[in-house]
């Protein structure tokens, strides 16, 4: 997982922006197309973005916040195949197969119609856990201060805060405010936002 662990860390990952989208683009796995139930239980809590003018996310979504009070170290869950999900845990997880019973029992519920064989779940190493990133993009408010700063969201496969931002400029101001409001640099990553309607991901 690229995450900012320093400032120069995180200037770097705006600056290799470009370059992440093309290379993403020609490595994303080509069986995501279809989207399916277990794409739709999955997309919703990540996809709550933090804006200015928007009022603040709830803080999460049913399932997410079920499995976080059940798996000590629950960072969140993405797809990563049609039937397969990575479970993201910390190090604070003390039962993995347990976690992943749990998630089973969770999931495959909802997603009976279009993975009637039921789903894999897949573990992987995060450092955040999803109670942390939700509270993570809930002090982040303030940052909506600096100029420049469009939205805020949690990127689950990369475990951190998303914030999309207009330049490298507009990165740097972000990452000095960062410990007035409590946020490790580690947390957070950037996207640039493009002039056209594209996205631009590192």
């Amino acid at each position: 997982m690229m995450h900012a662990k320093s400032p120069a860390a995180a200037l770097l990952l705006v600056l290799a922006l470009a370059a992440c989208d093309a290379a993403e683009q020609l490595a994303a796995p080509t069986d995501l197309a279809p989207a399916d139930e277990l794409a739709a239980v999955l997309a919703e809590p990540a996809g709550e973005a933090l804006t200015s003018a928007a009022p603040a996310p709830r803080g999460g979504n049913g399932l997410f916040d079920r499995l976080a009070a059940q798996i000590p170290g629950f960072g969140g869950l993405y797809r990563t195949a049609p039937c397969t999900v990575a479970l993201v845990l910390t190090p604070a997880a003390d039962d993995v197969r347990q976690a992943v019973r749990i998630v089973t029992a969770e999931v495959e519920p909802l997603v009976a119609r279009s993975c009637p064989r039921g789903i894999t779940v897949r573990p992987v190493a995060g450092e955040f856990t999803w109670t942390q990133l939700v509270g993570y993009r809930a002090a982040a408010r303030p940052l909506f201060q600096i100029r420049g700063l469009s939205a805020i969201t949690i990127d689950v496969p990369q475990n951190r805060l998303e914030i999309t931002v207009a330049s490298r400029a507009v990165a740097e101001s972000v990452l000095a405010e960062l410990p007035r409001v409590d946020i490790p640099a580690a947390a957070v990553g950037f996207q640039l936002a493009s002039s056209n309607a594209g996205r631009t991901r590192g």
